[in-house]
């Protein structure tokens, strides 16, 4: 677990949170989105500070936060605003599907996609590392996902091995 601290995307701050940041995804026709995803066993909480809108989930105030309790990992988004009017909206992710996501770069946007099989960025198009086309759902800021059959790349891997030093011992242990 690696949970954000005082974390500022797009003007925003998160004062804390029990998730982990998986990506940012900055759209062109919107805020950013934030991509954070729970852990097992762990309850989905965040803060921002007192003086911030939130839309999307209930918010208490807090000695001086607010504290959004059992944030949903259904896919729904959260929108934070600060008090200079900047937005941040939050998508949260469960365990399970932070284990299935790929961020490729697609035309110089990173990309979230959930898919069992490996997705990886080809000549500006998605692809997937599999022996047959993969399901994938793919999330698209301004919409939602879209189920999507992602094209494999056919044909054997040339693998090709390079020695580039000579091998030696390794060095003794000093302790």
């Amino acid at each position: 677990m690696a949970w954000p601290l005082r974390l500022e995307v797009g003007g925003v701050v998160v004062n804390w949170a029990t998730l982990n940041v998986l990506t940012v995804l900055e759209p062109a026709d919107g805020p950013p989105v934030l991509v954070l995803h729970a852990n097992d066993g762990v309850e989905a909480h965040l803060a921002v500070p007192a003086g911030y809108s939130v839309s999307g989930h209930l918010a208490t105030p807090v000695d001086g936060e607010l504290i959004l309790e059992e944030v949903d990992t259904a896919g729904g988004v959260i929108t934070i605003q600060n008090d200079d009017g900047a937005s941040l909206r939050l998508l949260v992710l469960d365990a399970s599907q932070a284990l299935k996501a790929w961020t490729p770069t697609v035309d110089g946007a990173r990309q979230l996609v959930l898919s069992d099989a490996a997705i990886i960025e080809e000549n500006g198009v998605l692809s997937a590392i599999a022996s047959e086309p993969a399901d994938a759902a793919v999330y698209h800021p301004s919409r939602g996902y879209s189920h999507q059959r992602i094209p494999h790349e056919g044909g054997e891997a040339e693998i090709s091995i390079v020695q580039t030093a000579a091998a030696s011992e390794p060095p003794v242990p000093v302790g």
